[in-house]
């Protein structure tokens, strides 16, 4: 039943795929990336604390594998190749001094982009860290590694961390407030 379901998806995203514009992709990949994250968050083998407060699903249907299926289809990666040179980017860009103001009331961070190789990772975490903001990275099961920039604390770091990510050509970043760690 739950290949059934997973290739009648599949088929349906197939036939979305076709005739959008880029600007539509990206909102779609946006979209995806957010339900992905939910998923991550709520899914029922997360973690002892979600089966604690809403239990055990008895065959429970795994969102994962759809939004998974869907981030493939519409090419949601981070291609060194889509962006300007970070390299050049950053030369232009003013660095973080992280003695900013107004406080965030939970540190945020930036979803710099999903890579599938070591030299996107090395490039994005080396562009984020070269201009004073900590990175981490995340695996993403069957797609490759979700690259973080953050903790960001103030108001001034999360706007200049998404100044950055617009600059360098990330159309997918977004901010959240909890990372969400696959399972």
């Amino acid at each position: 039943m739950r290949w059934s379901v997973l290739g009648l998806v599949s088929v349906w995203l197939a036939g979305c795929g076709g005739g959008m514009t880029e600007a539509e992709r990206i909102q779609q990949c946006l979209n995806l990336f957010r339900d992905y994250d939910r998923a991550l968050l709520l899914s029922a083998g997360n973690s002892e604390i979600v089966r604690r407060t809403i239990g055990t699903q008895v065959n429970a249907f795994d969102r994962t594998d759809i939004v998974v299926s869907g981030l493939r289809q519409f090419d949601c990666w981070t291609r060194l190749s889509r962006i300007p040179d970070l390299g050049e980017t950053a030369a232009r860009m003013q660095a973080f001094n992280a003695a900013g103001i107004g406080a965030l009331t939970a540190p945020e961070y930036l979803h710099a982009g999903l890579v599938t190789g070591g030299r996107g990772e090395r490039a994005l975490k080396d562009f984020f860290t070269g201009l004073g903001y900590p990175v981490r990275t995340t695996g993403a099961p069957g797609l490759g590694r979700r690259v973080w920039v953050g903790p960001l604390d103030t108001v001034e770091a999360r706007r200049g961390a998404e100044a950055l990510a617009s600059a360098a050509g990330l159309s997918t970043a977004y901010t959240v407030t909890r990372l969400p760690y696959p399972r």
